[in-house]
């Protein structure tokens, strides 16, 4: 595939080239240009790269722009110091950690439904923003005062929807002027800066601090080692900027491919009525026993995966299911395009969560949405629980009907998500 027709095709329509060369075969080469790119959409090459060659695929930061925003976190970083720091943090997310955090997601749905009334109509996309935003914020944060969440909510957004401007030629610089842009790009990262490193010295100085996750960061050790204040400070940016993205979009989509299949939403909403009951909002406990209302987040995730595609950068000249890839090149693992694969699942761009119901679910390669192998998402089952219930928690009170065009045209973005706004009417139920 020429490259320059590719690079066109990614500026007009990315979803649609990656497509299109999966069509192609499991391994298409974009010719042209000084480093050759490469797009996997074979699952047995997929793992290849993110597991059995992961010390050689590494996961691009995207520039030192990037990097000088997010830090080392476990978003960014490689090699000792990613493996360093997983091992201190992957204790925080087990099932017991979870637990705890079902309470903070409750407080967050019904901070962020509480002005919905029938009969109007939201931005679905926006909605589960601040939810998700507010959940993970409270999760870390767990003395944030209202204020606090309402002024890093929107830091954290603005930060995290105008990433881009930190790869821009000189875009530290341009943080120092006088345009808008830049500059409320370096006054929220520097509000989100000061409330971290405050929140952090807090906890060091206090005998009773908060039991929230960043406490718990604090005091993690592995071999002897400890977090340092710096590591802390990019690890929480990692979880606002990389954790809160995924799950906002899975959401939105969720909310859209119930909508428009009544079939679905009537199952979903008996299931929750049965599990839930009248209580406000569902129990940690339930997650497991709403099975339907998880394979309908599983189903929504295969069919709109926001991790759409996943990058890595070849460390040394290597092979991909033995075609040579050479140091320096780009290789794009296709989730998207994996996910709608007619052969593991039938009729692919249909929303039948009934696939995740049976004995036999998708194996690991043929269903990314959180990526897969030592750089596999650290949150993923902190994001799943949180997922179902937040669904459920919704559904109780709510039906939720599209208005304007459907499907909506895919944004041009590192997460899949809908061009506009994502417009849905609210119906008590």
């Amino acid at each position: 595939m020429n490259r320059l027709a590719a690079a066109i095709r990614a500026f007009r329509d990315p979803v649609g080239l990656v497509e299109d060369a999966g069509r192609q075969g499991g391994l298409v080469r974009l010719t042209g240009g000084r480093r050759p790119v490469f797009v996997v959409t074979s699952s047995d090459l997929a793992r290849e790269v993110l597991e059995t060659n992961a010390d050689v695929f590494l996961k691009a930061a995207g520039s030192r722009g990037i990097a000088r925003v997010m830090g080392g976190g476990l978003q960014v970083s490689e090699g000792e110091h990613h493996r360093r720091e997983r091992a201190l943090l992957d204790p925080e997310f087990v099932q017991d950690r979870l637990t705890g955090y079902a309470a903070t997601v409750e407080w967050a749905m019904t901070r962020g439904t509480a002005s919905w009334r029938d009969g109007e109509v939201v931005d679905v996309m926006a909605a589960m923003r601040g939810i998700t935003t507010a959940a993970i914020l409270r999760t870390l944060f767990g003395d944030a005062t209202e204020p606090d969440v309402r002024q890093l909510t929107g830091d954290v957004t603005l930060l995290a929807t105008g990433l881009w401007r930190a790869v821009v030629p000189g875009s530290a610089a341009l943080e120092r002027t006088f345009l808008p842009g830049f500059r409320r790009f370096r006054l929220a990262r520097g509000r989100i800066d000061a409330y971290v490193a405050e929140a952090i010295r807090r906890r060091r100085s206090s005998d009773d601090p908060p039991r929230d996750l960043l406490t718990a960061m604090l005091h993690a050790r592995h071999g002897g080692a400890a977090m340092s204040d710096r590591d802390a400070r990019d690890e929480v940016i990692s979880l606002l900027l990389a954790g809160r993205g995924t799950i906002t979009a899975g959401l939105a989509w969720t909310w859209l491919l119930v909508g428009t299949h009544p079939d679905v939403a009537d199952r979903l909403h008996e299931e929750v009525d049965a599990v839930v009951g009248d209580r406000a909002a569902p129990a940690a406990a339930d997650a497991d026993r709403l099975p339907f209302t998880a394979a309908v987040w599983d189903e929504a995730l295969r069919v709109d995966p926001p991790a759409w595609i996943l990058r890595r950068k070849a460390a040394g000249d290597a092979t991909v299911g033995g075609t040579a890839v050479p140091a320096g090149s780009t290789v794009l693992v296709n989730v998207f395009g994996l996910h709608r694969d007619a052969t593991r699942y039938p009729d692919p761009a249909a929303f039948d969560p009934g696939r995740f119901l049976g004995t036999d679910p998708p194996g690991p390669y043929g269903y990314l949405p959180f990526g897969a192998g030592p750089r596999g998402c650290i949150g993923f089952d902190f994001a799943t629980m949180e997922a179902i219930l937040l669904i459920a928690a919704i559904a109780r009170r709510w039906r939720l009907v599209p208005v304007g065009a459907v499907p909506p045209r895919y944004a041009r973005s590192i997460t899949l998500r809908p061009r506009r706004p994502l417009g849905m009417r609210l119906a008590a139920r």
